[in-house]
This record gives C-alpha cells, sequence and structure tokens, in this order.
C-alpha cells in the first residue's frame, strides 16, 4: 500500500503489540492478524478506506491469512476441532477439516472459492478443496504447505523434508488411473 507520493501505508491496530497484513485482494481489502498485549491472535479487515474492523470465528479467535475480490476470508481458529475457516464479515464464518483432521490451516482463496492450505495429519499435507466441494491433497516430501492458488488454478507453496525448504508452483490434476489425486504440473522451486 502507497499514498500519491510513494511512500508505504503502515497498519497498526489500536492498543496492539503487533499486527500482521497477510492478505489482499484487487478492491483494496486487506485481512490479518493483531495481537493485544496478552492477549490470543485475532483476525482484522481493513477496508480501501482505511477503517479496521476486528473478527473471530465461532468458538475462538482467528489468524486471517488470504481474502479474494468477493470479500471471503480464509484462515485459522485458534481453538481445536477444525481450525480452518472460510466466509464474510456480513455472512459469518464456518469452520472445517479436511480429510477429517481437526488441525487444517486455510492459506488462500480464489475468486472461483478454490481454497489451499495444509493440514498437519501424519506430517504435513498441502490441501486444494476447491468451490464444488472436491478436495485433493498433495505431500511432495515430509512436509508440503499450499499458500496461495490464482484465478486460473495455479498453487504455489513449500515443501522440505529434513533440509532445506523448496518453493512449489503448478497445478492439480485429476489422475486418470485411480481415485487418488496427483499433481499434474508441480514443480519445485530453488
Amino acid at each position: 500500500l502507497r499514498t500519491a507520493n510513494g511512500d508505504y501505508v503502515r497498519i497498526d491496530y489500536p492498543g496492539a503489540s503487533s499486527t500482521e497484513a497477510r492478505g489482499i485482494n484487487d478492491r483494496g481489502d486487506v485481512i490479518g492478524v493483531f495481537r493485544l498485549p496478552g492477549a490470543s491472535d485475532r483476525g482484522f479487515f481493513r477496508d480501501a478506506t482505511g477503517a479496521l474492523t476486528p473478527f473471530d470465528v465461532p468458538g475462538g479467535t482467528s489468524s486471517a491469512w488470504g481474502i479474494n475480490d468477493d470479500g471471503v476470508i480464509v484462515g485459522e481458529a485458534n481453538v481445536l476441532p477444525d481450525r480452518a475457516f472460510y466466509g464474510t464479515l456480513l455472512g459469518g464464518f464456518t469452520r472445517f477439516s479436511v480429510s477429517g483432521d481437526p488441525d487444517t490451516t486455510a492459506y488462500g482463496i480464489n475468486d472461483l472459492g478454490d481454497i489451499v492450505g495444509y493440514t498437519a495429519q501424519m506430517g504435513e499435507a498441502g490441501f486444494l478443496l476447491r468451490g464444488s466441494g472436491d478436495t485433493l491433497s498433495y505431500r511432495c516430501a515430509g512436509h508440503t504447505r499450499f499458500h496461495d492458488i490464482s484465478n486460473d488454478g495455479l498453487i504455489v507453496g513449500e515443501c522440505w523434508s529434513g533440509g532445506p525448504v523448496h518453493g512449489l508452483i503448478g497445478r492439480f490434476e485429476p489422475s486418470s488411473s485411480s481415485s487418488a489425486p496427483e499433481p499434474g504440473t508441480l514443480a519445485l522451486l530453488g
């Protein structure tokens, strides 16, 4: 965020000991997380005018990670089970899990409603929850996390297994030979 003269705009939630901006959509809406001294993380929404609105999810506080152009926010609740959430400020939030894993985190969402993140079940596996309700998961190493997804389905993330962390980029393609999902053109970077 820059002003007309090129300066960055600082976002500081009033009274917070820390504020992190984590996602932005094409309207300029920003989401993130803030922490008040001695309190848990809470999500915030900042509209294009600069107005800040805190929010929580049912049953707990939250950390927001992504927002799409429809204003749908994704992130993680700070309580188990079903840590991952999606929703809007006006419509409310829904918590969910992937493959029954209560320790699921949603990081990104595109304008089609496709959500990506990771599930901690048996290590960490990246997941793609399509707006249609189909779920695909993938592990390229001991740990895989999907961080964001473009409107045309390109996914970015990271993977590692006891060594360096590698970036990854690619699309998911359903397998034609079995019911198990397979990566289509996922590529390791670095």
